[in-house]
């Protein structure tokens, strides 16, 4: 009788060894799992800060951009002002011009 129980206790720890390395591979699964999932976030979290880089950087471009126009638009009412002091010369000159003719014919 003794060794009936001695048995099925034997039988007994091999099943329970059995159900601990199953719980083990399980939990070792369910831990790679997890790492992989963290690995992918860790992915993700990367490509997220370099759109929010690039994003940072066209913005940056974009007001470069902006500044340039303005400038140009400045250049160019600029240029305005100087084709209309030439104009107003030329014709100065003009008048200037005739006025010599008018008083040499005389």
């Amino acid at each position: 009788k003794n060794q009936e129980c001695e048995e099925r206790a034997i039988i007994d720890m091999t099943k329970v060894r059995g159900q601990l390395k199953d719980v083990i591979e399980a939990q070792r699964t369910a831990l790679e799992e997890k790492n992989e999932k963290i690995d992918l976030l860790d992915k993700s979290n990367e490509t997220t800060n370099h759109l929010r880089q690039e994003i940072e950087r066209h913005k940056e471009i974009e007001n470069d951009a902006i500044i340039a126009a303005e400038e140009q638009e400045r250049v160019l009412a600029g240029k305005d002002d100087a084709i209309s002091e030439l104009q107003s010369t030329i014709s100065d000159l003009m008048k200037e011009l005739e006025e010599c003719k008018k008083s040499r014919n005389e």
